[in-house]
């Protein structure tokens, strides 16, 4: 939908040669249901903030000069007295070189300061006056270079013949600064704009370009076009929200709020680590939301977070049983001399005599040394990641840091406070810039409970798994003839019922999703929430849904993980996978052990007592069963015949 709008201004822009009436109307009738689902989308994506547009109210213009059809997304941004006139308008236009693109923009809803229908009184032109002061404040906002925004001088409403829109600003260089002089000729004109009761349109608006065409001339495919609207939308969300809230506003934009302390914490396999970097993203570098940054491409997101680590803005470290005060503060360590440093890398005959001096220095932990580099750089977020938070013993690690972590007690907030450190005996503060997010796995028993003291300075955040993200999943596979296993009853039959039903004819289709539900509702039925099983273990198969995949997730995680839930208690691992239901031996992954006779093994003089204690039920893993699909379909469905 997104290439299809572009598209559509691409070929208006093409010698004016438009297709016959009736192709043409239903043609720019499609191009507008496409913006009705791109408005859609968005609001859905950024949800949060409660975004909405209308339907009714929306511009619809082809034909004219200035090609572009738009939709206006409106929220009150946690604002005193929103606008709802004052919109992110998302426009297919075509740009003055004749190129479609999207233009991002914060602007007017209905063209109310450009209203010359209504004669102007002294009451609508003071009114005028303020809505267009209200308008023009996100000028007052710093600039924020890293954004790729830029200005446009647009004239939408100014006479019957409209034209392209001139680009008078634009700031797409990441390393330059917005230049005083322009800045001063943008803020002339908006004050020019603030005090005239002029009803010609031409409005300056803060902008995010999105070209059909990369920078080498290719043209961008549909989800290449997404992202980047999704995009163009955050990176105008902090100026929209200032705007919403003037004048009851600070004069820079701020992040959006974020605790600074944050665990998340879930099941195995939740994508808890894999977060992390969506987190420290949207902490960093943009005012994305979690729903924004989880529909764009994670390798995008990677790529910024690495950057982000080349910077020194995010820092990682992961606990464990052995993690000390010395690896995170700081602590006193032994160096060789510098005799022995040197022959470090020589042959046997060059290295020097040995030496028995041994020196010691002061160095820094991970964690001090990163906040030593935040507090030169205030101005800027930092994010410290601590995977598998739990599993370090926090009060040996933290040390006295455990109450400077604290927000109120941050450099610079009202309770500030400062320790003074043992090893090197200086005073040391948490600067305020810092975040810390940990992980924590609810499902390790081989660690304690974790320290009160840091559960109640940290903020949680549950993961759970989300099989949604399974819900394309489906593994075809070829229906199994009768002559591969006698024993697999009718499997045949049910794989052409179920290829029929899916127009796949002869193939068996397992639904990953509902494979993943069942068996994490009858996990909590006979264990708790706590000790599901993620959706990240199977996300491997979107890029090659197989079956031999799939048994390898099963043999490899799956079962294993099931065996330490349950302390190796085989008959509810079974009622796990369903095998308590299945009538065919072939498809149950756990079976009973009926090869080995008692008094073989030990005779047949034993006790009675004894006799009973050896004969209750032993179990096996069935190899077989990863074999065959119906193994698997008979976890969600064990009604099935077999």
């Amino acid at each position: 939908m997104y290439k299809e709008v572009l598209d559509y201004i691409r070929d208006l822009g093409k010698e004016r040669a438009l297709p016959e009436k009736d192709r043409q109307k239903e043609r720019q009738e499609e191009v507008c249901e496409c913006m009705n689902m791109i408005a859609d989308e968005i609001c859905r994506i950024y949800g949060s903030y409660g975004f909405t547009w209308n339907r009714d109210g929306d511009k619809k213009l082809f034909g004219a000069d200035y090609q572009y059809v738009a939709r206006y997304l409106t929220a009150d941004m946690n604002a005193a007295s929103p606008d709802p006139e004052i919109s992110i308008g998302i426009y297919g236009e075509r740009s003055p070189e004749k190129k479609a693109r999207y233009c991002i923009s914060i602007g007017i809803t209905d063209g109310i300061l450009h209203d010359s229908l209504t004669k102007d009184n002294e009451n609508t032109l003071k009114d005028k006056k303020k809505r267009r002061e209200k308008y023009y404040s996100f000028l007052n906002v710093k600039w924020k270079k890293d954004l790729d925004l830029c200005y446009l001088y647009k004239n939408l409403y100014g006479g019957k013949v409209m034209s392209d829109p001139e680009t008078i600003f634009v700031h797409n260089d990441k390393d330059e600064e917005l230049k005083n002089d322009e800045q001063k000729n943008i803020s002339r004109i908006a004050n020019k704009r603030v005090e005239s009761a002029k009803n010609d349109g031409k409005d300056i608006e803060l902008c995010y370009l999105v070209e059909s065409e990369t920078e080498d001339g290719k043209i961008r495919t549909e989800g290449q076009l997404k992202r980047e609207v999704i995009n163009g939308v955050g990176s105008l969300l902090a100026y929209y929200r200032y705007v919403q809230n003037y004048p009851d506003n600070e004069k820079d934009i701020q992040p959006l709020k974020t605790t600074k302390n944050m665990i998340l914490y879930g099941p195995p396999g939740t994508g808890k680590t894999y977060t992390t970097a969506a987190y420290a993203m949207s902490v960093c570098d943009r005012f994305y939301t979690l729903d924004v940054l989880k529909e764009l491409d994670h390798s995008k997101i990677m790529e910024r977070y690495h950057e982000l680590e080349q910077e020194g803005r995010i820092g990682f470290t992961t606990f464990h049983q052995s993690y000390g005060y010395e690896d995170f503060i700081e602590g006193i360590r032994p160096v060789l001399d510098k005799e022995q440093k040197d022959g470090q890398n020589q042959s046997e005959e060059q290295k020097p005599e040995k030496s028995d001096n041994l020196e010691y220095t002061m160095e820094a932990g991970v964690f001090k040394a990163f906040c030593e580099k935040a507090k030169e750089e205030s101005e800027k977020p930092y994010v410290f990641i601590i995977d598998e938070i739990n599993r370090g013993n926090i009060s040996r690690i933290f040390g006295e840091l455990i109450t400077l972590i604290e927000e109120s007690k941050r450099k610079g907030e009202a309770d500030e406070r400062s320790v003074i450190l043992p090893y090197s005996g200086l005073p040391f503060s948490v600067p305020s810039n810092v975040y810390i997010i940990g992980t924590m796995n609810t499902a390790d028993r081989s660690i304690a409970l974790l320290d009160t003291a840091l559960r109640r300075r940290f903020s949680f955040v549950e993961m759970m798994p989300d099989t949604e993200v399974l819900k394309d999943i489906k593994i075809e596979v070829p229906k199994m003839p009768d002559a591969v296993d006698k024993k697999a009853g009718n499997a045949s039959t049910a794989g052409e019922k179920t290829g029929n039903a899916a127009g796949n004819e002869g193939k068996i289709i397992i639904d990953v999703q509902k494979l993943l539900e069942i068996i994490n509702q009858r996990i909590e039925v006979l264990y708790d929430r706590e000790h599901t099983i993620g959706h990240a273990y199977f996300c491997g198969l979107k890029a090659n849904a197989t079956l031999d995949g799939l048994k390898n997730i099963f043999k490899k995680s799956v079962l294993p993980l099931l065996q330490e839930y349950f302390f190796d208690d085989y008959e509810k691992i079974a009622m796990v996978l369903g095998d308590n239901q299945k009538r065919n031996r072939n498809y149950k992954f756990i079976v009973e052990d009926n090869g080995k006779d008692i008094h073989t093994l030990f005779g047949k003089e034993l006790e009675t007592d004894m006799l009973d204690m050896l004969q209750h039920k032993r179990y096996m893993i069935n190899e077989k069963a990863f074999d065959y699909a119906e193994s698997y379909i008979q976890i969600y469905e064990p009604s099935r015949k077999n």
